[in-house]
């Protein structure tokens, strides 16, 4: 018998709750770096949805014998249909073995399940998966990843970390007269880009400047941004990374924030082939879910790769629930849950 404890999480109750967790009897692998490296610190104290409709949560199980499982509830906003979203994805969840199969896990995910008005999972485990939907989630199937090959390397990389050293090459004139400008730091603009893109999209996590700047702006992650300018106003931006492994470099696309409709989103996939070229890229993949996005993303030459990670939804609040946002076209990027 385990009794669940949410834990409202602020900057004063951060560091007691991280020793009550890094106490625990084993502990998951990692989980001290995660907490002594900021990545809890980033997600629940930093992150910039916390509201009071939806604060930062860690839901505690407890037995006799201590803290015996957790899971993080992290917030989020966005807008679809036209009405505001707000919830928690969950992050991070673990049980103590000794205590797995005992019900820790259902009671946690209850607790997340009934305390969210929207409850977003993605990247889920067979065996998270299978309790989830049990528990009431549903899924939503998400197309899969999008994958542009290279070279050879890249051919073979696509069937079955590093920085990128982009930095000197900003200030070129690119289609059709567009600045582009290409950066390790985040460009002025963002939110008038998104207010007026965000009209465009489906359902979707906000990507207001405050926001893209909590995902990718964290420092050490060696994030490159693209931009394209019109008349000194910001129309296109692509966030990518290159990842290098003993077998092949490859150009993640995590962002592409621009207008499908427009030909600025035909420059900027552009812009991202041509570096990742210069760069000597073997191989581009990219998450990016919404239809009309990759349709540029097709028209420039992608084809379909593996499939993309599990998603789920399950919303509490009545309102959210007519929504039946399930339903819908999604836009989800790589890092839309904070944990990149």
């Amino acid at each position: 018998m385990v009794d669940i404890e949410a834990v409202r999480v602020d900057r004063a109750s951060f560091d007691a709750l991280c020793e009550r967790v890094e106490g625990m009897g084993s502990g998951p692998p990692g989980v001290s770096a995660r907490v002594r490296t900021g990545t809890w610190s980033a997600l629940l104290l930093e992150n910039p949805f916390v509201g009071v409709s939806v604060p930062s949560r860690v839901w505690l199980a407890h037995a006799p014998a201590g803290v015996v499982g957790w899971l993080l509830g992290v917030p989020f906003r966005g807008c679809g249909a036209g009405q505001a979203l707000a919830g928690h994805w969950g992050v991070d969840l673990f049980v103590e073995p000794a205590y797995r199969g005992r019900g820790v896990g259902t009671a946690l995910l209850r607790a997340w399940r009934d305390m969210s008005p929207l409850a977003l999972g993605l990247g889920i485990t067979d065996d998270a998966f299978r309790l989830e939907l049990s528990l009431g989630w549903r899924a939503v199937p998400l197309p899969p990843r999008l994958v542009l090959a290279l070279t050879p390397r890249g051919f073979l990389s696509a069937r079955g970390r590093g920085g990128l050293a982009w930095r000197g090459m900003c200030g070129r004139r690119g289609g059709d007269g567009a600045e582009v400008t290409v950066s390790s730091t985040l460009p002025r603009g963002i939110d008038d880009l998104y207010r007026a893109v965000a009209p465009t999209w489906p359902f979707h996590v906000s990507r207001t400047e405050a926001a893209v700047r909590w995902r990718y702006g964290r420092g050490g992650e060696n994030f490159t941004w693209i931009a394209l300018r019109r008349h000194g106003v910001l129309t296109a931006v692509a966030v990518v990374k290159v990842d290098v492994t003993r077998w092949r470099k490859k150009l993640w696309i995590h962002e592409l924030l621009v207008d499908a409709a427009t030909k600025d989103a035909r420059y900027l996939v552009a812009e991202c082939v041509r570096m990742a070229q210069l760069q000597g890229v073997d191989l581009i993949e990219t998450r990016i879910t919404a239809k009309r996005l990759r349709a540029v993303l097709i028209a420039a030459g992608f084809r379909v790769g593996r499939p993309s990670d599990r998603f789920i939804v399950h919303a509490t609040d009545p309102d959210m629930e007519n929504l039946a946002p399930w339903k819908q076209e999604w836009h989800l990027t790589l890092g839309d849950s904070g944990n990149l």
